[in-house]
């Protein structure tokens, strides 16, 4: 199986590395154990058992180099090499990406049964490193890894996804721009506190919440503001938006990326029928409208019900896509829309999925009704929430939302030889 460690980057490993070229199994421990929440060192291990798609890591015995493996694949290559005859050997490492080459270093392990012994980390694309004597009798393996946290490789830790639980938030509202207090780094969207947050009842409760949890957000009973557009209450944006120069920039960054995004929402049966409404989105990068998918759930008589509109050109037209969800209960949402890849708005897709049930497929509004009015597309990752002034509010926890990382190629090639 395939291996994964993820710690974190520290002076000690640059220093480590610097001093001695490799690391031994206790400094390595010690990194794996280390914490450090702004910067994350990740790194895939590779061994017999890794799948290689997209070519055959067989070796091959070259009588002038000894053994080499040269292989590309849309996933990673690798083998174990057992060192059978005495003497020093000599390791050439050479990794391409097609999209992070630079960002891209090289390791070589050498293994005494399944511990670890000694690790050489190769500081370069193209690297060498020689092996001691000592080394005879020894497994080694070979890999690559991302040694900066703002780049996630295939099957590691998504970096650009936030998730919101609620539990480390204090009891009581989020926004509070008479104490000049604001939760989580939640926003008004282009302003610091949602609009009217003195009149609303907003707060984090611990009266209900998704297991294992202890607390979530209730919206209020007099209502948020009533659209989700500036000084509605925003969450975070996702790192790559923190991270783009510019909307242009994000907004061209975004083009043939999926995007996905999940929260829980609950609402007790003494509400039945209020006809209250919780409106969700995405928040435009700037933070002054609404765009991305578009929900409405609806407090109607024995159940709830979930509506969306698209825009034909012409008019508004309001979609059921659920209207048989139970009081008193958790239910679950999840988004995808995948953007197209040369940023035309029709050519994006939305699907919404409910409780796990059917996957629905339908066109948001915001975006191509922007286009058939002459105006620019603008985009966004933050949800950005609305209630109207009915009279009861909404639980919501758990919210979840994600950039996928797109697969990226990589091709490597290693040569094992005799000195």
């Amino acid at each position: 199986m395939t291996v994964f460690n993820i710690f974190s980057i520290l002076d000690t490993i640059k220093n480590l590395i610097a001093n001695s070229g490799f690391l031994t199994e206790p400094e390595v421990i010690d990194l794996i154990n280390a914490s450090d929440s702004d910067r994350k060192y990740t790194e895939l291990i590779l061994d017999t058992s890794t799948v290689v798609i997209g070519g055959d890591p067989s070796w091959y015995l070259n009588e002038s180099t000894g053994m080499s493996v040269s292989e590309g694949g849309a996933y990673w290559d690798g083998y174990v090499y057992n060192i059978t005859e005495e003497g020093n050997y000599q390791v050439n490492i050479n990794i391409r990406s097609s999209s992070i080459t630079d960002e891209l270093q090289c390791y070589i392990d050498v293994l005494n049964g399944e511990p670890l012994e000694t690790k050489y980390i190769l500081d370069s694309r193209n690297s060498t490193v020689t092996l001691p004597k000592t080394a005879v009798g020894k497994k080694i393996r070979f890999g690559v890894f991302s040694p900066i946290g703002d780049k996630t490789l295939i099957g590691c830790t998504n970096s650009d996804r936030l998730l919101i639980d609620f539990e480390t938030f204090n009891l009581g509202p989020i926004s509070n721009s008479s104490s000049m207090t604001i939760q989580g780094d939640w926003s008004g969207g282009a302003q610091t506190y949602f609009q009217n947050d003195s009149t609303d009842d907003e707060s984090i409760v611990s009266t209900r919440s998704l297991a294992p949890g202890s607390q979530s957000w209730f919206t209020g009973n007099t209502g948020l503001y009533g659209n989700p557009s500036q000084g509605s209450p925003y969450t975070p944006k996702l790192p790559s938006e923190i991270s783009a120069v510019d909307e242009s920039a994000f907004n061209i960054g975004l083009r043939g990326q999926t995007y996905k995004a999940r929260f829980w929402f609950y609402s007790p049966i003494s509400n039945d029928g209020d006809n209250s409404i919780l409106k969700v989105y995405n928040g435009s990068y700037d933070g002054t409208d609404r765009t991305g998918f578009n929900l409405n759930i609806k407090k109607t008589p024995g159940t709830m019900s979930v509506t969306s509109f698209t825009w034909d050109g012409v008019a508004f037209n309001e979609i059921t896509l659920e209207n048989n969800l139970s009081y008193d209960q958790w239910h679950h949402v999840e988004i995808v829309i995948v953007y197209d890849i040369n940023g035309n708005p029709s050519g994006d897709v939305f699907t919404y999925q409910f409780d796990g049930g059917s996957i629905q497929n339908l066109q948001s509004w915001p975006n191509t009704w922007r286009v058939s009015n002459g105006f620019t597309p603008v985009y966004g990752t933050r949800l950005a929430f609305a209630t109207t002034s009915s009279v009861s509010g909404f639980y919501i926890d758990s919210i979840d939302y994600v950039i996928e990382v797109p697969s990226i190629h990589i091709n490597t090639c290693v040569q094992i030889y005799k000195i």
